[in-house]
């Protein structure tokens, strides 16, 4: 069973967040994270820096990023912090300190994912979901009891390694949060909620049932527009 949506005309990540998300602190959060990703995403994915041969070093350095916001204790999903690296002071996504931090962590590529606060602080990085993307899979139905589940089950359009899966699987498990990436083969970003992809820079990938949000909202829009309630006094 595929997800994905047909239509690939890209949509306003900030419009999406307004119409799935309540809370106005962890949409900024959401979009600050995918901004940032974005920018490393410019830096070292543009093939246009490969004609800079300064430049070649960075893009041979590049690393993917696994970031996931507002996890809390009484979640349902674990995650494993045996390997994990606790900050010892507070880095803030919105401040330059912490995006230095971000970009240094994928410089240095560690694996497992970078935990973020609805507010934006980092907390830790190096962390594994604990999860498995084929159980969780058939729970949500993608996929029969027993059966493995493709990159396509899960709305992806083009082939990625399991921590791409893991991570949605994990928001999942926990539909509170958020999980962001950047592939570290191709730079291609996806946020990830509730077992779907929300947003993608691959346009097609973005799950049919958020696409549907925006287009009901902007039908309700053009009928308000060209519709105005008239008040009789």
């Amino acid at each position: 069973m595929t997800r994905s949506n047909k239509n690939n005309k890209m949509i306003d990540l900030s419009e999406m967040l307004k119409s799935v998300e309540p809370d106005q602190t962890i949409r900024a959060t959401v979009q600050e994270a995918y901004n940032i990703m974005n920018s490393f995403r410019n830096k070292y994915f543009n093939k246009n820096y490969l004609r800079n041969p300064l430049s070649v070093i960075h893009h041979l350095r590049k690393g993917g990023m696994i970031i996931y916001i507002n996890h809390t204790p009484n979640s349902a999903l674990k995650i494993n912090g045996k390997d994990a690296v606790y900050l010892d002071k507070p880095y803030s996504i919105y401040d330059y300190k912490g995006q230095e931090k971000l970009e240094e962590i994928l410089r240095k590529n560690h694996d497992g994912a970078v935990e973020v606060s609805r507010e934006g602080i980092i907390k830790s990085y190096r962390r594994m979901f604990s999860v498995v993307a084929d159980d969780i899979a058939a729970e949500i139905k993608l996929v029969r009891k027993g059966e493995d589940a493709s990159y396509k089950d899960w709305g992806f359009k083009k082939p990625v390694f399991s921590r791409h899966k893991n991570t949605i699987a994990a928001t999942a498990k926990d539909p509170n949060i958020y999980g962001i990436t950047l592939s570290e083969e191709t730079g291609d970003i996806r946020i990830m909620r509730a077992g779907k992809i929300l947003y993608s820079t691959i346009p097609e990938e973005v799950c049919s049932d958020y696409h549907k949000i925006i287009h009901n909202k902007q039908v309700r829009t053009t009928l308000t527009l060209h519709h105005p309630t008239t008040l009789t006094l």
